[in-house]
């Protein structure tokens, strides 16, 4: 069976390209690597029958090609995480309503059996708990940005089944509650991923609000097991599914155990919500999923429960976090640095070929200054570079939300930095195709 797998280098696109590839399939993943990673997949590429290519689903050429040749199409692809969230609503929105429209119109064309990866967040502020399918759902107001990712989902969910009572076409759709695991980052506000990461480095373990809201935490074995089976199920065609976990535990509860099982020393801290997301950020007390019907349905059993979900995420996180690249490397976001260490170089140099010549005062004065000058050359020598090799370029750069986009972020720091040139990868690089960033294995 030929799958696709939009989203394929993010952390449960992944997880699923694995366990495709275990049961024979042959797999194409396409991922803008905006929120996923190269790094993710590495291990894939030795298997022949696991292909990726680098771009939007927005791209309509390249999906038509990859829909035409797939037996069955999984969605994944989408604006993730509470931070991005918040923080990008225009990107959010657009990402959700653009790419998944794209893919259902082409899978529509050739009557592609779909899967749709929606969110528990459609049921917004709903207090009926357990959340079941059939619940009504009750979204915030525009003003607050958290309720445009779960507006866009919802309004995916629409457009999905649409297809399906009119046109046809096969769609199945996964509301996700809290999916975690290996290879999952922090960086987006995924609590688990960030928790585990303060407590091996020693850091206080930030917990947001209270801490007494209440989550519940699949594993993304169990969940890409789920998505797998209900896609072989001809009954699950046309219908909405609940896919996690029900075990309940509250985030402070969560960081407690997470510190337990690191061994950790860190102190467990409280932030407000208005610092960490700003002002207005509104958040649900519980969020417990109804599983009664994939229950029914695939006979779904999660396996992993949450204490051993956090010591196989502690495990990964210590033996196989990402290392810091070196420090030197000749690209353009270190080139000032370099320009500054050599200057002061020839400063230094030529100081002291001047203290041949003048009076012995002057020799110490100028032998002074020029000591004191190689001292910090020294220090600016060892100090350490904030950048990260780029995923896309395998330079020492800006990791960017796409390549081509002005808006990138330093993996190190988090900080999203505006680019003056539209394109941050030297012309030089050998897997750049001027603007054209189609890259395939």
């Amino acid at each position: 069976m030929y799958a696709v797998i939009t989203g394929g280098a993010g952390f449960i696109g992944s997880h699923l390209a694995e366990a495709l590839l275990a049961r024979g399939d042959v797999v194409y993943v396409i991922d803008d690597l905006s929120t996923g990673t190269i790094r993710n997949i590495d291990h894939l590429k030795v298997n022949d029958r696991f292909h990726y290519i680098v771009d939007t689903i927005e791209n309509v050429p390249v999906m038509a090609e990859l829909v035409d040749r797939a037996d069955i199409v999984f969605h994944l692809a989408a604006a993730v995480g509470v931070r991005l969230v918040v923080e990008s609503p225009v990107r959010t929105i657009e990402t959700n309503l653009r790419g998944t429209e794209i893919v259902l119109a082409l899978a529509a064309k050739k009557q592609k059996p779909v899967f749709l990866a929606s969110t528990s967040e459609v049921y917004g502020k709903s207090e009926h708990v357990p959340y079941s399918e059939d619940d009504d759902l009750l979204i915030g107001p525009p003003h607050v940005g958290r309720w445009s990712y779960a507006c866009s989902k919802a309004m995916d969910e629409f457009l999905a089944l649409a297809y399906w009572r009119e046109r046809g076409l096969p769609v199945v759709i996964g509301r996700l509650f809290n999916t975690v695991g290996p290879r999952q980052t922090g960086r987006y506000g995924m609590v688990l991923p960030r928790f585990v990461q303060q407590a091996l480095k020693g850091e206080p373990i930030t917990v947001y609000g209270d801490g007494e809201q209440s989550r519940c935490f699949g594993y993304v074995e169990d969940v890409v097991q789920a998505i797998i089976r209900l896609m072989e199920t001809p009954e699950a065609v046309g219908h909405v599914f609940n896919i996690g976990n029900d075990e309940e535990i509250t985030i402070n509860e969560l960081a407690r155990r997470v510190k337990a099982l690191s061994n950790s020393t860190s102190q467990i801290v409280h932030v407000p919500y208005n610092q960490a997301f700003g002002e207005g950020f509104e958040d649900m007390r519980r969020r417990v999923p109804d599983l009664r019907k994939i229950r029914r349905t695939i006979g779904y059993e999660p396996r992993v429960g949450i204490d051993e979900i956090i010591r196989r995420v502690i495990e990964y996180e210590r033996y196989h976090a990402p290392v810091s690249p070196p420090r030197w490397s000749f690209d353009r976001g270190n080139f000032y640095y370099y320009i500054i260490l050599f200057s002061l170089f020839f400063i230094t140099v030529s100081l002291k070929s001047v203290t041949s010549f003048p009076s012995g005062e002057q020799v110490f004065n100028h032998s002074r200054l020029s000591w004191l000058l190689s001292l910090i050359l020294c220090a600016l020598c060892i100090l350490p570079c904030n950048a990260q090799q780029c995923c896309a370029c395998l330079l020492h750069a800006y990791v960017c939300s796409c390549v081509c986009d002005s808006v990138c972020v330093c993996v190190v720091c988090d900080l999203q930095v505006l680019l003056i040139t539209a394109c941050p990868i030297p012309p030089a690089c050998s897997r750049r195709r001027a603007c054209d960033h189609h890259w395939f294995s």
